[in-house]
């Protein structure tokens, strides 16, 4: 009894498993992207970058009190 159960669910599982359809192809080669060149990485970069409302600036200050 319990050995049919056993093999019953294991069966089910790699069934489910091998039923996944796992190839996709993505066409990368589209006109409607704009290609990542060496020239342009750091504008596409600049880009891509989030726009906060706020945008705080850091600043170091070094002091040399305590140097010696």
């Amino acid at each position: 009894m319990f050995k049919k159960l056993f093999f019953y669910s294991w069966f089910l599982v790699f069934w489910g498993s091998c039923a996944q359809n796992t190839k996709t192809t993505k066409n990368m080669n589209t006109a409607d992207q704009d290609s990542i060149t060496i020239h342009n990485v750091t504008d596409k970069m600049w880009q891509a970058k989030p726009n906060y409302n706020k945008q705080p600036m850091y600043l170091l200050r070094i002091n040399q009190e305590y140097c010696t």
